[in-house]
């Protein structure tokens, strides 16, 4: 297996420029999976749960990297190329060739795509709240931001990241809802706008409300939930197009007892989602580390069983329909240089599933064993 999964020949680079504007099916990149039934890929289609993970256009050189994504992997997202601070650095320029090169590797290795994301906060272009200040060029620019990326990839996207992390209770707002740019130039409904906008773009999409801090049994969590849940239900009456929750699963507490995993709380949460007529996809996966211990073989152990945990939960339930990883191997983690999650003690992170030679670890085979075993 570790040598299978170093290995660079089997996938297929990505040609310069898009020769074929389709995208790869979920039924296509499920049967292709099912065809490397040993690989998380393969585990998953058994459940027909889509696996897959993040990519950075700018890690690609790395064949041995592209390889392990390609064998592991049914779908893939471009990890930061489709944040508009990355794709929009003035008023006049769209800049998606960086997200054209993922897209087009996903394709030509039969992986499905999903888009990452279309407004959220923390990525917003720094000339945009310098420059408009008017509430009709803002909605305007929320317009820009996400209908031009959705026509782009229009029929390549199995789902988009509507929206990011719109929900914070500490915020002490109406609704549960962050304070933002958006939401005070536009008001509360540019979370509504963003849906419509992206629907008639790319209407085959499924559209996703993409969220963090709902995994754990604490009252803090529990707030959080609520918030979620009304805003779901406030979106469904007002007849926008949703089709489904992403859950961040960045596991950051894990390991603390201040915030125990209860199977039951979280599974309840799922059920509370589907129950609403919506899909969950469990979208970047993984362990922030910076608070567990230095020892590696004790570190690994925990953050093997926080993934194998929710895994565990998330792939037993029927409405979860794909599973991401924020990064597949530790060598390209955005915790490694993350200034707020990164290790104080100097050490690596160890919180994704491969280390930084790409060899599985322990959560690796706890993300299998929670894939054979879930029930569905």
């Amino acid at each position: 297996m570790c040598a299978a999964l170093a290995a660079g020949a089997g996938f297929a680079l990505p040609r310069s420029g898009w020769a074929d504007p389709a995208g790869i099916s979920v039924a296509e990149a499920l049967d292709a999976a099912r065809e490397r039934p040993n690989t998380l890929a393969g585990r998953a289609a058994r459940k027909n749960i889509l696996f897959g993970t993040s990519l950075n256009h700018w890690d690609m050189e790395d064949a041995a990297y592209l390889a392990v994504i390609a064998r592991e992997s049914s779908i893939l997202v471009p990890e930061n190329a489709l944040k508009a601070n990355q794709y929009r650095a003035s008023p006049d320029r769209f800049d998606f060739g960086p997200a054209d090169k993922v897209i087009a590797f996903a394709t030509e290795n039969k992986l499905a795509a999903r888009g990452h994301t279309l407004c959220w906060f923390n990525s917003i272009p720094p000339w945009v709240p310098k420059t408009i200040t008017s509430p009709e060029g803002a909605r305007q620019e929320l317009l820009a931001e996400v209908t031009e990326p959705c026509r782009h990839f229009a029929g390549r996207m199995q789902s988009w990241d509507v929206v990011n992390e719109v929900v914070r209770p500490d915020d002490g707002l109406p609704l549960g809802l962050r304070q933002s740019y958006w939401l005070d130039k536009v008001g509360p409904d540019y979370i509504d706008l963003a849906f419509f906008a992206a629907h008639e773009a790319d209407p085959s999409a499924l559209l996703t409300l993409n969220e963090m801090d709902v995994e754990y049994d604490h009252p803090y969590f529990e707030t959080k939930r609520v918030a979620v849940l009304a805003l779901l239900k406030r979106l469904i009456a007002n007849k926008v197009p949703i089709g489904a929750v992403g859950i961040q699963s960045h596991l950051q507490y894990v390991g603390l007892s201040k915030f125990p995993f209860t199977p039951s709380v979280f599974s309840r949460f799922l059920s509370d989602i589907a129950d609403l007529g919506l899909k969950i996809i469990i979208s970047e996966l993984d362990v922030p580390d910076r608070n567990l211990p230095g020892d590696v073989p004790e570190r690994d152990s925990i953050v093997a069983k926080s993934i194998g945990d929710l895994l565990f939960v998330a792939a037993s339930h029927p409405a979860v329909i794909a599973i991401v990883t924020w990064a597949i191997t530790d060598r390209y983690s955005w915790m490694q240089h993350d200034p707020i999650f990164h290790r104080k003690d100097g050490l690596a992170s160890r919180g994704t599933l491969l280390d930084e030679q790409m060899i599985p670890k322990t959560a690796y085979w706890a993300a299998i064993q929670a894939l054979d075993q879930a029930r569905r």
